[in-house]
């Protein structure tokens, strides 16, 4: 999906050095998460996973067609010269540590799954680590 949502993303993020790289994922789970949201909501399509499924196929086809009106060729969107930034960027999104470290929350019909990780090395126990965040918060809210 973030490939093909390149021809937006290199749009709007033009003075990036990988135009946008690593924003075009982003944008394209957000465009498309909430395109469909907003039509469940409405009440227009039911929230299912074929609904979801086409939605993203629409959203990536518009794309494509923003790309190709805006004279913006496909393979001038992707960030070439910069290839081996990119490559450090994927590198460093597919070393992420995922097993064990997780939980998950449903709340309502929504399953929440949130991944975390400490710092092996860390000298602070985690009441100590929240309440200098805590601590922080408070004096960046004083200055205010």
């Amino acid at each position: 999906m973030g490939l093909v949502f390149m021809p937006v993303t290199s749009r709007m993020f033009r003075g990036f050095d990988d135009n946008g790289w690593m924003f075009s994922k982003v944008l394209a789970v957000a465009v498309c998460g909430y395109a469909q949201w907003l039509l469940a909501c409405l009440k227009i399509t039911p929230f299912t996973g074929i609904t979801c499924v086409i939605l993203t196929v629409i959203c990536c086809l518009g794309s494509l067609l923003y790309g190709i009106k805006c004279k913006n060729r496909f393979p001038d969107s992707l960030p070439w010269k910069q290839a081996a930034l990119v490559y450090r960027k994927e590198i460093l999104l597919m070393n992420t540590k995922t097993e064990g470290n997780t939980f998950t929350k449903k709340i309502g019909q929504t399953v929440y799954v949130v991944r975390y990780h400490f710092n092996e090395d860390s000298k602070e126990t985690m009441q100590e680590k929240i309440n200098r965040m805590l601590v922080t918060e408070v004096s960046r809210m004083a200055m205010y």
